[in-house]
């Protein structure tokens, strides 16, 4: 933009004067004096330069004075933009000339031209030398008829940031001063531009300020200034201090005392401790502090002030002064927030503890002893007290109780009663106030399982404690709660170990009942061990009633006195045993006098002394066919006898039922097998010894008379006459081992399969051939059950085959040896007649012979096998593989 300050003297050029350097340094002089004045702005600061440009131009005789700054341009690069000229009245100005606004582009100088300017030198002299080698430039010069050009670098803060320019028509020759005088008019130009340029900005950096400061909903911003005589008065404050305080600007402007004055007196030291602070060590500080409104309120503010001192020895204190009440409230909020919840997790660590506790809690009082403790930590209670019902009395009873260590036992148990009462309004969740010791109030919680009260939580805090809140009171519930299903689960484990023990103790009476064999009186004995390992017993009775009969007998009986030996027998009209068949099959007696008074129609008498036994219980041996008796068991107190006793005696008894049942029926097969065998034994020796002998006697008779008449016939009836003793003799022998199982195991097998089939041999005048293996030592049940196989497959033989031969085959593998102590193989018995034979697929239900064969060779795990053909004959064959010792 080009400006015209004043209009153009209308004088020739004069060119230099005889006296240059004199009207220069007139000149500076003047420019100095105006180019000093006050900060202006853009319009102003244009016109102030066009005069300077002027003065410079009129001093220096040039044609033209101009002022460029510096410019980036997108297309061309680096360039100059021409803010101010003048000129002469001869001369025309550029923006006329080139109809716009002139820029000088800097790639038309040399590159040497433009770091001289870059670096503050100025250049320049006569067009044709000093451009000669830029041509551009000295056909633009040479254009407007310029023949000499000076250009003098303008700095901002060592940034080159435009030139001033000064052309002739005719060349020009300049003194040294005469530059070292432009450079300083460039100088001064440049410092005016910069320190206009600067007050600008800080001027609207000011005005921006203020309005910001002004705006501010929660600050303001201050300006304290202290004199170096200690006295200080406030320079500035922001008008956002009336919209938080209510106090006026212009009045606290005036008032040094005035905000301090309405400070909180609480606050009033530490301020002044930190304002001392800062003016001693002449730092920043921050200090906040309450304060009261106009309106009465207490609010927060927080300063934040820094000093800085001024070459005058001023300081300035400027800063910023917010109101954070919301900050301080949100804090508060903030700090019981993290405080509860801090509480909240030490709350939940120490129910954590408790429920571990609690999950194994198998002894009560110590474990709610550790856990009243954990309580009182909980909720900074000064004692805590647990109090559990006493199932039987259903009265409540201290179990545990924990108290801080300053404090004394403050609840009595005369108070449970009464706290007990007032339960039931709230859920279970009742305070009481009085008469609890004087400051103190108590939080009582029911304890409760299943909808029923087993306990009291006592929980007692200092008044000023006591949080009244719902948390508080869902945190003892749940604690309380916690308590009674643990309480509860103790008991049920308490009672489980019990039954554990119980049912241990009977399993091992079970055992020791299975373990006493067939022997009734052994059985007897171990059930009563049995029954006096489970429950008190003084007095055991075992009553049996006879099948088909109305009798019962006594066959076990014991008191304190000792067992009483033999039987007693009985009819079973008005007796205990026909009591428990009419009326069920368990009783429990708490005390007979008064049930001899409830029961007025029972006749009977307990075992024993009448005047001694007081209770006892009693259970049926019961069978599908009914009570076959009792087991009694007495005791010389009252009450001994519990249900859970009744129960183990019911269960014992269906055990021992099924093991006297046993012997009962063993003793009966053992009869029966006794007879079954006394009349094997007698069809034997009918069959066998006696017709031996009888035909033997008759042999005998005629011996004489044949010996008479044909020796022949004699020698013959002689050779008869020995057989049959022989085969007699056999057949005892076999009947001898048969009679004592002890020497049938003890004798080697093959000679007792050989013995047996001389004896069938004997028997029917068969031929029973054998070829037998020396067997070891077998085990007595192996033994017995080989021999018997072979036995009952040699009377098939004679009974069924009508076989005229018969062979009887061992072999042992390996072949037992001399030097041997043990035999480890396989026996392999094979019995082959050539008798009829039969079809095994035909033979009928009822054959108990192969029966009993195939079982016996299942019980010592031999395998057997039956080969048979209609007209052929039969074979058995028997293997068993096992261990065994050598003779």
């Amino acid at each position: 933009m080009t400006l015209h300050p004043q209009p153009p003297r209308m004088t020739p050029e004069p060119g230099l004067a005889s006296d240059p350097h004199g009207r220069l340094s007139v000149a500076l002089a003047v420019c100095a004096q105006r180019l000093a004045a006050d900060p202006v702005g853009a319009v102003e600061e244009r016109e102030v330069l066009a005069e300077v440009l002027v003065t410079l131009r009129e001093s220096a005789g040039a044609l033209r004075a101009v002022l460029y700054e510096n410019i980036t341009l997108p297309t061309v690069g680096p360039a100059a933009r021409l803010l101010v000229e003048v000129w002469a009245p001869s001369e025309r100005s550029l923006t006329e000339i080139y109809g716009l606004e002139r820029t000088l582009i800097w790639s038309k100088m040399t590159d040497a031209d433009r770091m001289a300017m870059a670096a503050g030198e100025p250049i320049g002299g006569s067009i044709a030398q000093r451009f000669a080698d830029a041509p551009l430039m000295c056909a633009d010069l040479d254009e407007l008829g310029i023949g000499t050009l000076h250009m003098f670098p303008i700095m901002f803060s060592g940034q080159w940031w435009g030139h001033l320019g000064l052309s002739h028509r005719e060349p020009q020759s300049w003194r040294d001063s005469e530059v070292q005088l432009m450079r300083a008019a460039a100088a001064m130009i440049g410092m005016f531009l910069q320190r206009n340029r600067e007050v600008a900005a800080l001027r609207a950096r000011e005005a921006m300020l203020e309005g910001l400061s002004d705006s501010l909903p929660d600050a303001f911003l201050y300006q304290i200034e202290e004199q170096p005589d200690g006295t200080s008065r406030r320079t500035y404050l922001s008008r956002s201090l009336e919209q938080r305080s209510g106090i006026s600007v212009d009045l606290a402007l005036h008032d040094f005392d005035l905000l301090p004055t309405r400070m909180h007196p609480d606050d009033v030291s530490a301020y002044e401790a930190a304002k001392q602070y800062a003016q001693k060590n002449n730092t920043p500080y921050k200090f906040e502090h309450r304060y009261t409104t106009t309106d009465g309120s207490i609010r927060w503010m927080r300063w934040h002030s820094s000093p800085r001192v001024t070459s005058d020895g001023r300081r300035l204190w400027s800063g910023l002064a917010t109101d954070i009440t919301d900050y301080q409230q949100l804090q508060e909020s903030l700090r019981q927030a993290n405080q509860n919840l801090r509480r909240r997790i030490d709350q939940l660590v120490l129910f954590n503890q408790i429920a571990q506790h609690l999950g194994g809690m198998t002894n009560t009082s110590t474990t709610l002893s550790v856990v009243c403790r954990l309580i009182c930590a909980m909720f900074n209670a000064s004692e805590v007290l647990v109090a559990l019902r006493d199932l039987p009395a259903r009265d409540l009873k201290m179990v545990a109780r924990a108290a801080a260590m300053d404090v004394d036992d403050l609840l009595s148990p005369t108070m449970l009663a009464r706290i007990e009462a007032s339960l039931g309004a709230d859920n279970g969740v009742t305070w009481v106030e009085g008469p609890t010791p004087p400051g103190y109030v108590v939080l009582a919680v029911a304890l409760a399982a299943q909808d029923m009260p087993i306990g009291l939580l006592l929980i007692c805090v200092a008044q000023a404690d006591a949080h009244l809140s719902g948390e508080i009171i869902s945190l003892a519930q749940t604690v309380a709660g916690a308590i009674a299903g643990a309480a509860v689960g103790a008991q049920l484990y308490v009672r489980a170990v019990q039954s554990r023990e119980r049912l241990e103790r009977l399993n091992a009476a079970s055992r020791m009942i299975n373990e006493s064999g067939l022997d009734p009186q052994a059985l007897y004995g171990a059930i009563h061990c049995a029954v006096a390992h489970l429950m008190p017993v003084e007095a055991f009775v075992i009553t049996l009633v006879e099948a088909g009969s109305a009798v019962a007998e006594t066959v076990y009986a014991y008191d304190l006195a000792g067992l009483e030996q033999g039987t007693y027998r009985f009819g079973l009209e008005q007796s205990f045993v026909g009591y428990m068949r009419q009326h069920g099959s368990t009783l429990r007696v708490d005390d007979f006098r008064q049930f001899y008074q409830q029961h007025p129609e029972v006749k009977f008498h307990v075992y024993g002394d009448e005047q001694d036994t007081r209770s006892a219980v009693a259970a049926s041996l019961r069978t599908s066919d009914g009570v076959y008796g009792i087991l009694f068991s007495q005791c010389y107190l009252p009450g001994v006898y519990s249900d859970e006793d009744l129960t183990i005696l019911e269960l014992l008894s269906v055990h021992a039922a099924t093991a006297i049942q046993n012997v009962r029926r063993a003793q009966q097969r053992r009869r029966d097998a006794i007879d079954e065998e006394r009349s094997r034994l007698a069809r034997d020796l009918h069959d066998s010894v006696n017709q031996s002998l009888f035909s033997a006697s008759l042999i005998a008779e005629r011996l004489p008379e044949m010996m008479q008449l044909s020796p022949d016939d004699a020698n013959e009836g002689l050779r008869q006459l020995h057989q049959l003793t022989r085969s007699a003799l056999a057949e005892m022998r076999a009947l001898l081992i048969e009679l004592r199982p002890a020497a049938l195991a003890a004798a080697p097998l093959h000679q007792a399969i050989n013995h047996l089939a001389q004896a069938f041999g004997g028997r029917r005048g068969i031929t029973i051939k054998t070829e037998l293996d020396p067997a070891p030592v077998l085990p007595p049940e192996v033994q017995i059950a080989l021999y018997r196989i072979v036995q009952e497959s040699l009377s098939n033989v004679i009974k069924h085959a009508y076989a005229r031969t018969a062979h009887v085959r061992m072999e042992v593998t390996p072949l037992v040896g001399d030097s041997e102590v043990s035999w480890s193989g396989t026996i392999d018995i094979q019995v082959r007649d050539n008798g009829r034979g039969f079809a095994i697929d035909q033979v009928g239900v009822g054959r108990f012979g192969l029966e009993i064969m195939r079982e016996r060779a299942t019980a010592i795990g031999a395998e057997l096998e039956l080969l048979s053909q209609t007209g052929v004959g039969t074979q058995v064959t028997l293997i068993w593989c096992g261990s065994a010792g050598v003779a």
